[in-house]
């Protein structure tokens, strides 16, 4: 069921963006992204409205915790920066596939105060809710910790759509899961995910 419900949003995202690309026609990248953007955003909003399965929050979390949660989402963000400095063939395979017009854009984006709003705070959230809030927490209720977070991160990981990004997410995924299932609150993960999509964007 899981699977099922991660696979129409794929494809409803697929579709929906395809679709509008075609009739609206953006003539430049950036107006490409923020269109992107702003769909994603909108099918995460009605699919996470149309699922039932509560989200759950504490009423409190104290201020060590946040500063712990902004720490972990930037030690994720410097731990992928020294995997790449390891093992440089990773992101230099990547950048072949994309062309130098593509790495240019890639680091346009934030420069966009739109795109940089969404890449680092309103993608974040509606993907925390979505795969912590619903997905996790539907999980957690047939299945182990163990094998929700890896079932929650893959699928998380599977919609990055990119090998690099689906590494990335896959261990943020499992970062958040893991941290999600110790906390049982949302704003846990989602702390976590901002801190460290700002990192990367700053």
């Amino acid at each position: 069921m899981l699977i099922f419900i991660c696979f129409a949003l794929q494809l409803v995202l697929l579709l929906a963006i395809n679709f509008f690309i075609v009739i609206i026609n953006p003539s430049t990248y950036m107006e490409k992204m923020i269109l992107i953007e702003s769909i994603t955003m909108l099918v995460f909003f009605v699919f996470i409205f149309g699922w039932r399965t509560p989200l759950k929050l504490k009423t409190k979390i104290s201020t060590k915790n946040y500063i712990a949660f902004i720490m972990i989402g930037i030690g994720m963000c410097l731990f992928h920066r020294i995997i790449f400095i390891i093992f440089p063939q990773i992101s230099l395979n990547l950048y072949q596939e994309i062309g130098i017009e593509g790495y240019k854009n890639t680091f346009s984006i934030w420069k966009n105060p739109v795109t940089f709003i969404y890449t680092s705070f309103l993608g974040p959230i509606l993907e925390e809710v979505f795969y912590r809030g619903k997905i996790l927490e539907a999980s957690l209720e047939k299945h182990k910790p163990l094998y929700a977070i890896i079932i929650s991160s893959a699928l998380f990981a599977i919609v990055h759509n990119n090998p690099v990004q689906f590494v990335s997410a896959l261990c943020l995924g499992i970062l958040c899961g893991y941290v999600y299932t110790l906390t049982r609150d949302i704003k846990a993960p989602i702390v976590i995910h901002v801190a460290n999509n700002f990192y990367v964007s700053a």
